[in-house]
């Protein structure tokens, strides 16, 4: 949960470019979340649409972790990318989501692995991972990576 971690704006500087964290910003997601989550094979967005968009807090997490500046630190180069959104509006207004995280792809060298879209409550908590459509798509994902049918 992003709201969870104190995580500043990036600033900028591009100071990043040569170190794997920036050396600009001290905070609890440079310390402690950053340095372990480049390992992954995949990674999965879920996010609430905000303005037919990303939440501002995905936006400034995948803005802290993307290589803008330095292709040889492209830690998601080959990697999959996927994506689970939900909102008050139809589902067809959550494509800028899909277009965004489509974005992030092509500009990380990373390869899209689908996505889930569907409406649900305003209220925060209404969807977990328990939810069988986000269940089944998570497995569906983790098999197509993976090749493995046998997932728990």
């Amino acid at each position: 949960m992003l709201r969870d971690i104190e995580m500043k704006l990036p600033d900028g500087c591009e100071a990043c470019a040569n170190s794997e964290i920036c050396p600009n910003i001290k905070d609890e997601f440079s310390e402690k979340i950053e340095p372990s989550i480049r390992n992954f094979d995949i990674y999965i967005i879920a996010t609430p649409t905000y303005s037919d968009n990303v939440t501002p807090l995905t936006k400034i997490f995948w803005d802290r972790i993307v290589s803008w500046c330095n292709e040889e630190k492209m830690y998601l180069r080959g990697k999959r990318l996927a994506v689970i959104a939900h909102g008050m509006e139809e589902a067809k207004y959550l494509n800028s989501v899909v277009g965004w995280v489509k974005g992030v792809c092509r500009w990380e060298e990373a390869t899209f692995g689908g996505a889930l879209v569907f409406t649900s409550d305003s209220k925060v908590g209404t969807k977990t991972a328990e939810d069988p459509k986000v269940k089944a798509f998570v497995e569906t994902l983790l098999v197509v990576s993976t090749g493995f049918n046998n997932i728990s």
